[in-house]
C-alpha cells in the first residue's frame, strides 16, 4: 500500500463521495487531513463526526488543521456572514501553513490526494506530487482564476467528476498542457435506498408525512439561486396534481429560503431542512423523481444517486447532452428532459411523470458503482506516480 495524506473539505457531495471511497479502497493507507474551522465559525458536517467515530480500515491517522480553501467555483456562498468567517479562516490557514508543509516533510508520503478544487493553493505548497479532485465548475468572473489555472498546471494528475467539469477547464488560460488528467465519476453505494424502498409506506410515517396517493417529486442540494429551487417550486405548484408532494431537502441563505418557501402555503410541497446520511437513504428510497433546477445540463451527485437508487430523475437538457456521459446511458429510460429555465416545459414534463405508472424501482440496475470507481482511481494514480512534475 501507498502511504498518502488527503486533504479534504469533508462536507456536502465531496465528502460523500470521499467518504464512500475510503470505506472501500484497499491499496492506499492514508492520513486523512481534515479542516479544523476556528472558533467553530463554520459547524463540522455530520460526515467529519461519522470519519472520527467509524474511522474506515484504510485510515491510519486523522489530523485537524486549519485548511486554505478557496471559493473560487460557481455558486459559491454569497452571504456576508459565509464571507467573512472564510476569510478569518483562511487568514488563520495561511497562519498555520508551515504546520501543514512540516506535516508533510516529515512523513514518507508518496502523493497529496486534495479532494477538491477549492483545496488548489495546497499544490504548491505541498512540495509533494499532489493529485487534485475537480468536483466543482471554475467561476469565471473570480478575480484570482488566472492563479487558480497556474497551480493546476502544477499538479502530477487532474480528475474531473465529468465532462462538463472538464470542458469548463479554461485551456485558452493555460500556459502549459493539461496535467496527466482522467474523468471519472464519483463513487456511489444506494444498496440502502433498494432495501428501504420495501418499506416505503413506514418511511413515509417517520418522516411525518402525510399519505401520498400519487407521485413524491425531491430536490436535494443547495437552497440557492444558482440551484433554480424557486423555479422547481413555481413549476411544481402549476403543475402536479394535488396529491403528490415535492420534498425540499437542503439548507442555503435564510433569505432565499424564505422566498422560496413564499412561493407556496400548500401542504403538497415540504421543506425538510438537512438530513443525516441514514435518512437521506430513506428519501431516495421513496422518491419516484428527483429533479434539478440548473440554468444548463449539470449531472451532480444527486442525478447518480437517485438512478442507482432505482428512481427517475427531471432535468434541464437534451438527449444530445448524454453523447458525452457514457455513465448515464443504461439509465436513459428513468432521464427525463426539459428545456433549461423554461417553466412551461418543466411543468409539462411534471405533469407527465405523474401520470406515468412505470416500474420506478427496478431491482435490475445496479446500486452503485464502487468497483469500477475504485479500479478507475487505482490504475490513475499509479499513472500520476510515475510522471515527472514541475
Amino acid at each position: 500500500m501507498s502511504h498518502v495524506p488527503l486533504g479534504s473539505i469533508f462536507g456536502g457531495g465531496a465528502g460523500n463521495s470521499l467518504l464512500t471511497f475510503l470505506q472501500h479502497q484497499d491499496f492506499l493507507e492514508i492520513d486523512l487531513i481534515l479542516p479544523l474551522f476556528i472558533g467553530h465559525v463554520l459547524k463540522w458536517p455530520e460526515i467529519i463526526v461519522q470519519a472520527r467515530n467509524q474511522k474506515p480500515s484504510s485510515v491510519r491517522k486523522i489530523f485537524f488543521l486549519p485548511l486554505p480553501f478557496d471559493l473560487c467555483f460557481e455558486g459559491a456562498p454569497s452571504s456576508y456572514r459565509a464571507i467573512n468567517a472564510y476569510f478569518v479562516n483562511k487568514l488563520i490557514a495561511y497562519i498555520f501553513l508551515p504546520v501543514m508543509k512540516k506535516l508533510l516533510q516529515n512523513k514518507n508520503y508518496r502523493f497529496v490526494y486534495l479532494n477538491s478544487l477549492v483545496l488548489h493553493d495546497l499544490i504548491r505548497s505541498s512540495e509533494k506530487k499532489c493529485v487534485l479532485h475537480i468536483r466543482e465548475v471554475v467561476d469565471y468572473k473570480y478575480a484570482r482564476y488566472p492563479k487558480v489555472i497556474k497551480n493546476l498546471e502544477q499538479a502530477a494528475g487532474l480528475i474531473f467528476i465529468d465532462y462538463r467539469t472538464y470542458k469548463a477547464y479554461d485551456k485558452d488560460s493555460a500556459k502549459a498542457p493539461l496535467p496527466c488528467h482522467r474523468i471519472i465519476n464519483n463513487p456511489f453505494d444506494m444498496h440502502l435506498a433498494r432495501k428501504w424502498h420495501k418499506e416505503k409506506r413506514k418511511i413515509i410515517a417517520e418522516l411525518n408525512l402525510t399519505p401520498v396517493s400519487e407521485k413524491i417529486f425531491v430536490y436535494i442540494g443547495n437552497i440557492h439561486p444558482i440551484k433554480g429551487v424557486d423555479f422547481i417550486i413555481k413549476a411544481f405548484v402549476y403543475a402536479a396534481p394535488p396529491n403528490s408532494k415535492l420534498i425540499i431537502v437542503g439548507t442555503g441563505n435564510n433569505q432565499y429560503l424564505e422566498f422560496c418557501s413564499s412561493l407556496s402555503k400548500k401542504e403538497n410541497v415540504i421543506f425538510m431542512g438537512m438530513l443525516k446520511f441514514a435518512n437521506m437513504q430513506k428519501i431516495y428510497a421513496m422518491a419516484d423523481y428527483v429533479l434539478r433546477g440548473d440554468p444548463d445540463f449539470r449531472i451532480g451527485r444527486t442525478t447518480f444517486e437517485a438512478l442507482y437508487a432505482g428512481g427517475s430523475v427531471i432535468i434541464p437538457g437534451c438527449e444530445e447532452d448524454l453523447k458525452n456521459e457514457p455513465d448515464l446511458l443504461p439509465f436513459r429510460s428513468r432521464i427525463f428532459f426539459y428545456n433549461p429555465q423554461d417553466i412551461d416545459s418543466l411543468s409539462k414534463v411534471i405533469n407527465e411523470a405523474s401520470l406515468l405508472d412505470i416500474n420506478i424501482k427496478s431491482q435490475e440496475m445496479p446500486s452503485g458503482n464502487i468497483d469500477k470507481h475504485c479500479e478507475e482511481m487505482k490504475n490513475f494514480i499509479q499513472t500520476c506516480l510515475l510522471i515527472k512534475t514541475p
